[in-house]
């Protein structure tokens, strides 16, 4: 490792990795392109920023919970383990950019394009929920999105269990992207992971954020004490998509509960180029 703590260049960690260059970061650690010597192909190499408890367990906890979901719009976990006093985790590699990174500067998707990622989403999500793994930070940048089109979430450091239990603590997440209930510290459920799916349908089709306010903090306030904006006042966008959109923000949890399995509960079938139509069964 360097002073600073980022491996080098070249540097071989934990005598299997060979570092080739640093690809991103995360409020957990940082993500390089590494080569695997033992079986000969690229990883992605996740290295903890610090070592305290808190974040060791974090990301012990990511390994957990990813392993136990299997899925190809889900990021595949491989191995865990240290190099010196520094703990890192390998993880499939995928060649693209985040959905923030395709949303930057207020862009928007074409039709087909924002239904293909909403899609791939909720197939990734319902595979998690089946395996009792809530993400709770679903948000675009930890999303990618591959240059051949496939869609994969990342970074469980924060997913917890389905399972009933008392209020949290401490509110984890992203504030611009979590469901009413979150802020409010209430223990995580599927609905929480679809209400966030729907801010960031709702932010891809219309490019804009659905709550409105000058920080992240006024924007979840709003989102306590006012509903969602529709969808259906913005050009272009499907009616019958925009009322999905609605649904997966409705402010009650056990409005959304029936749209946990999105992938089967929505097909989208292209029409014409730029025309999308949305069947609900």
């Amino acid at each position: 490792m360097t002073t600073t703590g980022e491996p080098a260049p070249d540097q071989l960690i934990a005598g299997r990795y060979r570092v080739d260059q640093r690809i991103g970061a995360g409020g957990m650690g940082a993500v390089y392109r590494a080569l695997d010597e033992v079986i000969g192909e690229c990883v992605a190499l996740k290295m903890l920023h610090a070592s305290d408890r808190a974040n060791t367990e974090r990301f012990v906890r990511e390994v957990v919970l990813a392993r136990k979901v299997t899925h190809k719009n889900v990021a595949r976990t491989f191995d865990l383990g240290f190099h010196g006093t520094s703990m890192f985790l390998t993880m499939e590699l995928i060649e693209g950019m985040t959905l923030s990174q395709k949303l930057r500067a207020g862009a928007t998707l074409a039709l087909a394009e924002a239904a293909s990622v909403l899609t791939q989403m909720a197939a990734g999500l319902s595979a998690a929920h089946e395996a009792n793994v809530v993400h709770r930070d679903l948000k675009p940048g930890n999303v990618l999105v591959a240059t051949d089109g496939r869609v994969v979430i990342i970074d469980f450091g924060i997913a917890g269990s389905a399972t009933p239990c008392a209020a949290e603590e401490e509110i984890t997440g992203t504030l611009d992207f979590m469901a009413p209930e979150q802020l409010g510290g209430a223990p995580p459920i599927p609905a929480t992971d679809v209400y966030s799916l729907g801010l960031i349908a709702f932010l891809m089709l219309s490019g804009r954020l659905a709550f409105a306010g000058e920080s992240a903090e006024m924007r979840a306030i709003a989102r306590l004490r006012e509903p969602a904006p529709s969808l259906g006042d913005v050009k272009g966008v499907p009616i019958e998509l925009a009322r999905w959109v609605d649904r997966a923000l409705a402010s009650s949890p056990e409005a959304r509960q029936a749209r946990t399995e999105l992938e089967h509960e929505v097909e989208v079938t292209r029409q014409t180029p730029g025309m999308l139509r949305v069947v609900h069964t």
